[in-house]
């Protein structure tokens, strides 16, 4: 199963397009609607709030966090 290059849901076998560029990379995608962010208006998928990329980055941000937090507490601690 193709993963789409912009939002990281799946493709079902038969739906969706394969965009070629000209360096001969394949782009998968889904929808009109990752083609449209992706090449009409160039957005970061880490920026847009319903792709996989953002959660993934929203998750790691968290993590982040609490890591700090944790290393804050213990400082207070001693």
């Amino acid at each position: 199963m193709l993963k789409c290059a912009f939002c990281g849901d799946d493709i079902e076998r038969g739906t969706g397009k394969v965009k070629i560029l000209k360096e001969g990379k394949v782009v998968p995608l889904c929808s009109m609607k990752c083609e449209k962010n992706m090449f009409k208006l160039k957005r970061i998928p880490r920026k847009i709030k319903w792709t996989a990329a953002f959660r993934a980055a929203k998750e790691m941000r968290m993590a982040t966090a609490a890591k700090t937090e944790e290393k804050i507490t213990k400082k207070s601690k001693k």
